[in-house]
């Protein structure tokens, strides 16, 4: 069995919840005018309020969701480096990469006597 890598950055991460944010609000607002709409075709009172009320449900909660996404676009990434601050090593606990030598490294201006 394949084994997967999944390690991923904070950045990545809440780049990923902000574009499922907006796909899933965009999809409220879509089926929630589809409701709206399907819901005045039908004869029966009761059947068309419920359905006008899960249609404006779904465009009210695409609008919460709108705001959840510009939250994450916005705070959400200083926040968690707040409580995870980035550490020196790579990913999977690589090594941080060797400190220059003493005297490999650019010439100095001898010093004054």
């Amino acid at each position: 069995m394949p084994r997967f890598n999944l390690a991923v950055d904070i950045h990545t991460g809440v780049q990923t919840a902000f574009v499922l944010a907006v796909v899933l609000a965009l999809l409220f607002i879509w089926r929630g005018v589809a409701s709206i709409r399907s819901a005045r075709r039908l004869p029966y009172f009761r059947m068309r309020r419920e359905r006008l009320v899960l249609g404006w449900r779904l465009i009210l909660s695409s609008f919460f969701l709108g705001l959840v996404a510009t939250l994450l676009n916005t705070t959400a990434e200083p926040l968690l480096y707040r409580y995870f601050p980035p550490t020196r090593g790579g990913p999977r606990g690589a090594p941080p990469p060797p400190r220059p030598r003493a005297g490999r490294g650019p010439p100095q201006a001898p010093a004054p006597r």
